[in-house]
Order: structure tokens, then C-alpha cells, then sequence
């Protein structure tokens, strides 16, 4: 059974599965209003028609079209939805309001702000309408509630690659250089200080990139030195013309040793279920730098024992703006075809002296089956996602839902292949959910009476320190776990604090 990259879906991922496009939701201080938000009638034909067709009969709207507030104390606040595209404003976004039973209600259009509101009752849902007829990715949150900010983060197009390529140059070393390998990193991406260092796509954020220098020595593998260089600006082509797209960096700090380390244990870890493989305990450490993060192997343990289980990793003083730990354990069943995770994660400011960090892998109960009804509970289209669990997940702030499917569509030109994803939010007491009814008008991007779903699809709970219930977690769901090709990871957390999450996948890798 393979081991499964576990703590920062940014740079690690989860090796050797798919990268499929999810989306994700997340909390924004996005005021109320958007003046194109296009609310419309189920079934409407007319285009945008503005706020005022969202105001159900007998209801005051809290926003006029220009969102001048026209009345605050006369009713409820309306439910403000803003999508992003590449941290920017996404418009012309398909935007669906149902009731609390899936019937879709109004539709709406993102406008040039990507902000739609619409006045809702508790316990209903909104679906956002990502991707293509080809590849839909549709992102439900149950259970909203008047006055909800919700953002949905568009990762259905793929980011554009970055050409660069860095070369290095480090200050003088003091090592016999036969002895000692000195290699560059940029978050994961990693060569020999002798090679140019390939910028990937998540090796740098916001423009920006840190480069981390480390010497090795070749017969034991331990560290010997570090130094490093943050807020290395990202020049497209590296500044040069056209085919040369090597950009030249020369780290100035002197080299610096370290003995401090870093102690993550994994305690308590789950009974395994009957017929099922596992049990060991995989350590992670990430320092985060400029928004991207760095993973180095510590001495990971491979008992399988229900014991305490530790690694240890180095510390590299002054280089990362905070640091996050973890600790996971997977199980898989007896074919090998599903895997369950449970495990931790803490983000906390840079140490400068040893520490560790202890999880409790039994926190959250195992979720030890998912399915998908193959006659999506009665109503094509609407798939019906039933899990079970080792324990009541009820302690959890929220539980991430989704499912894959493909079907051949006809169309004048012949049959065409549709790979779609539905990705639900829901309270954690929960143990099946419902897709919504999309309205005739979108009917392309729904999976329809012939999809052919997969056979397990992804359930993870949460469990946060930085969030209060459901309401928290439907506000910053695009911040916590997110899938990942058919896995579950972590990603960066958002703020300091401690996540336990538990789920389960299909192993397609």
C-alpha cells in the first residue's frame, strides 16, 4: 500500500492520482449587492432583470440594484455568493437557488464584480455552475442561511504554466564539495545548485518566489547547512528575450547550522477494521515562505502499532513566515480499491528552538463506506451520496462531498465523452446528501439519466479550531481540505490553529 502526501495540497498533492478540477468555497468580506447580479425567475428567458426579481412576495429587498441599502432593519439580509477566478472577479457565472428539497427556485448571473445576492430561507441551497458542457464542475452548499458571505474559487481552468527557469548562485561553502551536495529548492520544486531550477506553477505565489538552499552530506544524508533568499520577484522569460528564460539569483546570506528540531507524533491510532491494511503513522512539516510551502522528509516511522509514533525534522530559523505540522493515518480495505484517512494538522508562528506537535489520530471516527446510488435516489441527474462512519461525526464543523461521473452525449457531429464533478458542503450530521435539481436552461451541465458515476466517491469531515459549527465551516470551506484528483489533502490553513480531518476515496492511483 502506498503512502499518501497528506499536508499541503498546494505544492504536494497526492502522488500518482488524477488532477481533476474542483472548485471551493470560501468566507469574503464581500459587501452585500451587485448591480449586475441577474436573478431571474426559474425558467426565465429574459436576461438579467436585477434585485428586484429576487424579492419574494410580501419581503423587502435589503439592497437596491446599485446595493445602496434602501432598508436594513426591514427583513432579512440577503445571501451574497462572489465567484473568483485566479483571485480576480469571475462574471457571467451561472448561479442556481434552491429550497431546502433540491427544487431549483432563481437563477442568477455573476456580474462584473462575480457577485450575485438573493434573499433565502434557512436550510436552503445554492449551486454554482463551473467548467464546460464537456467538463461541468458543479459546487452545492447546503444548509445556507439569510445573510451568509460565501465566495466559490474557480479552479476549473487550469493555471497558466510558468517558463522560468533560476539559476543559482550560493554563497562559499567551508565543505569539502566532494562530500557535500548542495541542492535549491522553490517549495517543491528542487535541483542541484549545479542544474537551472524549473519554476512549477506552485512554486511561487503572488509573483513572487523563495529560493532555500540546503547541504547534504552524501554518505550520511543528514543537513549540514542551509541559507536561503525570500521575495525573489518572478520575471517573466527571466526579463530576457524570446528562448532564454533563465534568470540569474545570487543568495548573499551566509550559511547557517541548525540543531533545532521539529517532533510530530501521531497518537491513538484507529483499530482497523475487519479485513483492512494500515495502521502506520506518516509524519509531515511544512515552513511556509512567501505563500509557498516547503516539505522535507524527517525520519518517518513505519510500525504498525496503535502506539505513539514520531519523526523528527529540522528547523530552519528566519526562513519561513509560519509552519504547519501534521500527522495521518490511511487504511484500505482488503482488495485495496478504497482508502479512509484520519489525521491532523496545526499552523503556528516560526520556532526558533525545538518543539513538536502531538495529534490524536482518534478525534474523528473513521468513515468506513461511501457510495453513490446507482439510480441517483430515484431522480436522474441528482446523484445520492450515502457514507458510514466508525463513530458519530456530529463533532465535526462540516462534511465535503464529492462525485465523479462520465456519460456519452449525441450531438450533430457524433457522441462526445462529458467527465463532470458535483461537489456538496454539508452540516456534519449528515450521513447522505441529495444533489439539487439544476433548471431546464442548464441541463447541459447536469449528469443527466445516463451518466455512469464512480463507483466510490470522496467524503471528508472537518473539525477545526478557527471555526464555529456549520456556519463557520460553509463560510470557509475553501480554506480547509479540498479534493484533490480522486484524494483528500490539506491545504495551507488560513490562520493558526489545529485541523482534524477524516474521509474516504477511491485509490485510482
Amino acid at each position: 500500500m502506498k503512502r499518501i502526501a497528506w499536508l499541503v495540497a498546494s505544492s504536494l498533492g497526492v502522488l500518482g492520482l488524477a488532477n481533476l478540477p474542483v472548485a471551493c468555497v470560501s468566507s469574503t468580506t464581500a459587501a452585500p449587492g451587485d448591480e449586475d447580479s441577474g436573478v431571474v425567475p426559474q425558467g426565465g428567458d429574459s436576461g438579467p432583470q436585477g434585485n428586484d426579481a429576487t424579492v419574494p412576495p410580501g419581503e423587502d429587498a435589503a439592497t437596491s440594484d446599485a446595493g445602496v441599502d434602501t432598508g436594513v432593519d426591514a427583513g432579512p439580509q440577503p445571501l451574497t455568493l462572489r465567484v473568483l477566478l485566479g483571485g480576480a472577479p469571475e462574471p457571467g457565472v451561472s448561479v442556481v437557488f434552491q429550497d431546502a428539497t433540491g427544487t431549483a427556485l432563481t437563477t442568477a448571473t455573476t456580474g462584473a464584480t462575480g457577485t450575485v445576492s438573493q434573499l433565502v430561507t434557512a436550510g436552503s441551497q445554492v449551486t454554482v455552475v463551473l467548467g464546460t458542457q464537456r467538463n461541468p464542475n458543479l459546487v452545492t452548499i447546503q444548509d445556507v442561511a439569510p445573510g451568509d458571505v460565501l465566495t466559490v474559487t474557480d479552479t476549473s481552468t487550469s493555471p497558466t504554466p510558468i517558463d522560468d527557469e533560476v539559476t543559482t548562485t550560493l554563497p562559499a561553502s567551508t565543505w569539502d564539495a566532494a562530500a557535500v551536495s548542495e541542492v535549491v529548492y522553490a517549495g517543491q520544486c528542487s535541483d542541484p545548485v549545479a542544474y537551472p531550477l524549473y519554476l512549477g506553477t506552485n512554486c511561487e505565489s503572488a509573483g513572487q518566489f523563495p529560493l532555500f538552499a540546503r547541504a547534504v552530506d552524501n554518505t550520511t544524508q543528514v543537513e549540514v547547512a542551509y541559507t536561503y533568499q525570500t521575495g525573489n520577484a518572478l520575471v517573466p522569460d527571466g526579463g530576457l528575450p524570446d528562448g532564454d528564460t533563465t534568470l540569474p539569483v545570487v543568495v548573499t546570506r551566509a550559511w547557517s547550522t541548525s540543531t533545532a528540531t521539529e517532533t510530530v507524533t501521531g497518537t491513538n491510532v484507529p483499530p482497523l477494521p475487519v479485513g483492512a491494511q494500515g495502521g502506520y503513522v506518516t509524519q509531515v512539516y511544512a515552513e511556509v515562505s512567501g505563500g509557498v510551502p516547503l516539505s522535507l522528509l524527517g525520519s518517518d516511522a513505519t510500525t504498525d502499532d496503535a502506539g505513539a509514533q514520531s519523526a523528527q525534522f529540522v528547523i530552519h530559523t528566519g526562513y519561513p513566515d509560519f509552519v504547519q505540522a501534521g500527522a495521518y493515518t490511511t487504511v484500505s480495505t482488503e482488495s485495496g480499491n478504497v482508502i479512509s484517512i484520519v489525521g491532523g494538522a496545526t499552523r503556528s508562528a516560526p520556532p526558533t528552538t525545538s518543539q513538536s506537535a502531538s495529534f490524536d489520530l482518534s478525534t474523528l471516527p473513521l468513515i468506513t463506506s461511501a457510495t453513490v446510488d446507482a439510480n441517483d435516489g430515484g431522480i436522474p441527474g441528482q446523484p445520492n451520496v450515502t457514507w458510514t462512519s466508525a463513530g458519530s461525526l456530529s463533532a465535526a464543523n462540516g462534511i465535503y462531498v464529492s462525485a465523479q461521473w462520465n456519460a456519452e452525449v449525441a450531438t450533430d457531429a457524433g457522441s462526445v465523452s462529458v467527465n463532470g464533478t458535483w461537489t456538496l458542503v454539508a452540516p456534519p450530521t449528515a450521513t447522505s446528501v441529495q444533489a439539487p435539481a439544476l433548471p431546464a436552461s442548464l441541463a447541459a451541465w447536469s449528469p443527466g439519466a445516463t451518466a455512469s458515476w464512480n463507483s466510490t466517491p470522496r467524503v471528508a469531515a472537518v473539525q477545526a479550531s478557527f471555526l464555529s459549527g456549520y456556519a463557520g465551516f460553509r463560510a470557509q470551506a475553501g480554506s480547509l481540505p479540498l479534493m484533490s484528483g480522486y484524494a483528500i489533502v490539506v491545504p495551507t490553513l488560513p490562520v493558526n490553529g489545529t485541523i482534524y480531518v477524516s474521509g474516504i476515496y477511491p485509490d485510482e492511483g
